[in-house]
């Protein structure tokens, strides 16, 4: 593997987080006897929720007539993080294979220390990670900045980054720079670029590189089959996790998995 540093999101990528969040706006609203705007459930997935509070405060001043949104948000959710917020499954094996893979591994999170710390000690992800960086010191991965500042506090460049994130803007907004995205597929890569190694081990005189593709064609389905398999029942949340979103067409680099072209007579 060519990277040489992972950027991984906290919310919705180690942390479930995410529904916690996404109560808050919705809940406010019921409380208040308003109605959700059309579209409003695609919104508040899609936007930091600190806009959100923002947005609403303007359109609805009732609101924030005691305390800001933001404010109010902040405090409930300060109890989550301290207290309930869970991992994903495999977050832990993630950053573990990040870190065996020989990659410098640092959690990049939209949300703030005052929260955030207190869940990275409880759940036990600071021993996996070589350090913690919030949006309030990077600025937001949404621009450059977050990666600007890793460039140039740790000399790697975009293209030896890796970022695993969630949110599609800001796996767009790193991919415009040349960093790369997602870490699930590497992770998946890693693993079963292992696993095959294991089977080959036995091929002592090398045959995979001297023998003729037609010869070659059955076992190494047969073989094929049989590690994915493997890999399946081993790391099923992992496997099941993957989605088509989670590749893209870019062009042919080192850490290409597959070739796509378009061919005309």
């Amino acid at each position: 593997m060519a990277f040489s540093l992972a950027l991984v999101d906290f919310d919705g990528t180690l942390a479930d987080s995410m529904p916690y969040w996404l109560r808050l706006p919705a809940d406010t609203l019921r409380a208040a006897g308003l109605p959700q705007p059309e579209g409003f459930a695609e919104y508040i997935r899609s936007v930091p929720i600190r806009e959100i509070a923002r947005d609403m405060g303007a359109k609805y001043p009732q609101l924030e007539a005691e305390t800001p949104l933001a404010v109010r948000w902040s405090a409930e959710m300060a109890a989550h993080y301290a207290r309930e917020i869970p991992l994903k499954p495999g977050a832990k094996k993630l950053l573990q294979t990040l870190r065996a893979a020989g990659l410098r591994v640092y959690i990049l999170s939209a949300t703030r220390h005052a929260l955030l710390d207190p869940a990275i000690e409880r759940l036990g992800v600071a021993p996996l990670v070589d350090g913690v960086y919030a949006e309030e010191e990077t600025g937001s991965k949404r621009t450059e900045a977050p990666y600007a500042f890793f460039r140039d506090r740790l000399g790697v460049p975009y293209e030896k980054m890796l970022l695993a994130e969630d949110a599609p803007r800001n796996l767009a907004a790193a991919e415009a720079l040349g960093v790369s995205g997602n870490a699930r597929v590497m992770e998946y890569y890693e693993q079963n670029r292992r696993s095959v190694k294991r089977i080959t081990r036995f091929d002592l005189l090398d045959l995979q590189h001297r023998l003729p593709r037609c010869l070659l064609q059955f076992p190494y389905d047969v073989l094929n089959r049989i590690n994915r398999r493997r890999l399946l029942k081993s790391n099923t949340d992992l496997t099941t996790s993957i989605r088509m979103d989670d590749y893209r067409i870019g062009p042919v680099t080192d850490e290409s998995f597959d070739l796509f072209f378009v061919a005309e007579k």
